[in-house]
């Protein structure tokens, strides 16, 4: 395993700036007491749980358009180009778009006083619209990769048995794509949760997702506001880091098939 030494490397790099981060935090219970706090994570659960919900049926519905609707092959060459594209890109588009004086509020003539907030709000809508536009892609092609080996295999199997196209789709298809859809989405809702560039441009000053807020009291410049920042921080990592430590399994069950053959 040649990559061994480097994983470890980086592991021990990555637990230490836990471990020292977590040494120099404090006052858990005051934070988590805090209005401040409950209203950041309560928002930065919403954009997370929302986004990356709507990315995974938006995302399984391409898929199955693409893979067994007969969508057009071309759309896959589109699914691909959002995967590469920042987000700070979808970001200016968004904000183009949707703004009172943007493309939107001049194509159907709507004044800006009229046209209602879109950004900036405070459901956070440009935020999940951005992180919609982004990870549904995303989840799309892992849901074609996976339905391209459920076609050769299990659905021909499947079909020759006599099978209904609906049976298919509701005993073999849906739950084979399931654990690949599942994990993708952790890794979706991994990402999203700690953000902080599209958050920063694009949600309010109050409250802040988790990852804005840890950012702005840590570059507050005063020296006895950086542990609580920290802990801003960590509790951040920490609630990303169990959202991956669930997808794990997820993974080993994706790919079981293929390392039994």
């Amino acid at each position: 395993m040649p990559a061994l030494p480097a994983a470890l490397v980086l592991l021990v790099l990555f637990v230490g700036g836990l471990l020292v981060a977590a040494s120099q935090s404090g006052g858990y219970v005051r934070l988590l007491g805090s209005p401040d706090f409950r209203a950041s994570l309560a928002l930065t659960a919403w954009v997370a749980t929302t986004s990356t919900a709507i990315s995974a049926v938006l995302g399984l519905g391409l898929a199955l358009w693409i893979h067994l609707l007969g969508g057009p092959r071309l759309t896959v060459t589109l699914l691909q180009m959002p995967v590469a594209i920042p987000h700070l890109v979808f970001v200016v588009s968004v904000i183009h778009l949707l703004a009172p004086s943007g493309l939107l509020a001049r194509v159907l003539h709507i004044p800006q006083a009229s046209f209602p907030v879109l950004l900036n709000d405070r459901w956070a809508a440009g935020i999940i619209l951005v992180y919609i536009l982004k990870e549904t892609p995303f989840l799309a092609v892992m849901c074609l990769a996976a339905l391209v080996r459920i076609e050769r295999d299990y659905d021909a199997t499947a079909r020759t048995l006599g099978a209904t196209h609906w049976q298919r789709f509701r005993f073999v298809t849906l739950p084979l794509v399931a654990p690949v859809l599942a994990a993708g989405s952790a890794v979706v809702f991994a990402y999203v949760f700690p953000a902080f560039e599209v958050p920063l441009l694009l949600g309010r000053t109050w409250p802040a997702m988790l990852g804005v807020e840890a950012q702005r009291r840590f570059m507050e410049g005063e020296l006895t506001t950086r542990p609580e920042a920290i802990a801003w921080g960590l509790v951040t990592a920490l609630a990303a880091l169990l959202v991956l430590a669930v997808a794990t399994p997820l993974r080993k069950l994706v790919f079981a098939d293929e390392e039994t053959r």
